[in-house]
Order: structure tokens, then sequence, then C-alpha cells
């Protein structure tokens, strides 16, 4: 039986542009991060990560949400639950250099997120809402047809609107 992976993630903008990282050689992106130790907080954990992978301190501004996402690979299925933060880099810059030779960082236009293959899928259509709304923490899933998954018009900046949110199968 497998077992489900708790990763931190960051969100980081400068210049209109969101900092994302891929393995070499990999046809998709992720957000910087990795994965909280026990009895490490994910603030914590999301810290050294990024500290680890690119020798940059940053300052965690807020909760943004939760995304679960699975995947098979190798004929082995992964799950894993990504705590996702609001940060910002101590000191800005425009080249993040990854510490770790397997990792490549690079910055992408918000708006063009689709373009980069962005792993949980969902990340695309839901990074633009927690960017440019108020902050209200939410949570999504990529999860197969039987798992819950939050609709798109359920991002709703009215408080009335997102106390009655419902949740579909699909």
């Amino acid at each position: 039986m497998g077992k489900t992976e708790l990763i931190a993630r960051a969100v980081i903008i400068y210049d209109r542009q969101i900092l994302l990282v891929r393995k070499k050689k990999s046809d998709y992106s992720f957000l910087p991060g990795g994965h909280v130790e026990f009895g490490e907080s994910a603030v914590s954990a999301l810290r050294r990560e990024i500290k680890e992978e690119t020798g940059l301190r940053i300052s965690v501004r807020r909760f943004l949400g939760v995304i679960e996402h699975c995947w098979r690979k190798r004929r082995r299925r992964h799950a894993e639950v990504n705590l996702v933060f609001a940060a910002q880099l101590n000191k800005p810059a425009a080249t993040v250099r990854s510490v770790e030779s397997k990792l490549e960082f690079f910055w992408q236009d918000i708006g063009r997120l689709k373009d980069v293959n962005l792993m949980p899928s969902c990340l695309a259509r839901i990074l633009p809402v927690w960017i440019n709304t108020q902050p209200h923490p939410s949570w999504a899933s990529d999860f197969p047809a039987g798992h819950l998954r939050i609709k798109n018009s359920d991002f709703s900046t009215n408080e009335r609107d997102r106390r009655s949110m419902t949740v579909d199968q699909q």
C-alpha cells in the first residue's frame, strides 16, 4: 500500500512572474518546496527546502490553500497533499540558481502557466484566483473520477457564496 506525502509549496512572485522548478529532462514543472518531515511545521519545512534547493531565504506571507495530487509512475500510484503558501525571497533575484544538480528554477509569466505543464494540473487554474483575490484558503484536487473536486465556479470572492460552496462528484 502506498502512502500520502505531505509537501509544503511556495508561490513566489517577482515582476509579474512566478517561480517554478522542474527536474532536468522532465516535461512538467511544479512550485518550489518539498517534504514536511515528522515533527516539523509546514512553514519551517518550506523555509528549509527553499534554502537547501536554492541557497536563498524566504519570508512566508500567508496560507493560500491545499492541493491534493495523485499520479502513476512506473505502474505505481503516488499521492501527495500540498500545503501552498504565498512567500517572497528575502533578496529578490532575477535569476534563481539550483544548489541541486537535478533541478532548474525559472520564472514564468502568471498568465502562461498552461505552457509549462504545471503539476498538479489544477494549479494552472487556481493560482491566478489565489493570487488575485483576498485571502481565503481553499482546497482543490486532481484525484481521478469518484473523488471530490471543487468546481471552477466555487472560487468566489463573495462571502455568502463561499459559505455555500458545493462539491461535485466527477
